[in-house]
């Protein structure tokens, strides 16, 4: 017999992946969204008085780094380029972009977007061995 899925419950299973919580840099968010390894992307929604700010808590390049990439400064602006696709930018070792009440949602999306994006540009620096 086979299972047929609703559409309920497929949204029940995927927001399952979605969990928030108060930290000390403000609001982390883990969203579906993964890197190469199977975790999955955690973004933070800093309030700041007036303004949000969605960041990566620095991250992709904390992986790029791991893998003894030096973030140059050529590397740095191919990494912003990468994080405009998304509408944020890659500065200071964040992928980060602000944020409206209004917006905030669809930044984090993406900003876990970019922060994947910047992250997976190791494999265009060294291509992993077959």
């Amino acid at each position: 017999m086979t299972t047929v899925l609703t559409a309920a419950e497929i949204e029940k299973a995927i927001h399952a992946f979605i969990t928030a919580e108060k930290t000390d840099l403000g609001i982390e968010v883990t969203l579906p969204v993964a890197y190469d390894d199977g975790d999955f992307v955690s973004v933070v929604i800093e309030q700041k008085a007036t303004s949000l700010l969605v960041h990566d808590a620095s991250s992709a390049a904390m992986r790029i780094s791991s893998v003894g990439v030096f973030l140059s400064q050529n590397l740095v602006q191919r990494l912003n380029q990468l994080a405009q696709r998304y509408h944020c930018t890659f500065a200071d070792g964040r992928v980060s972009a602000p944020a409206t009440l209004e917006s905030f949602a669809q930044v984090a999306c993406f900003v876990a977007n970019a922060s994947r994006t910047v992250a997976d540009y190791v494999y265009e620096l060294s291509p992993p061995a077959s």
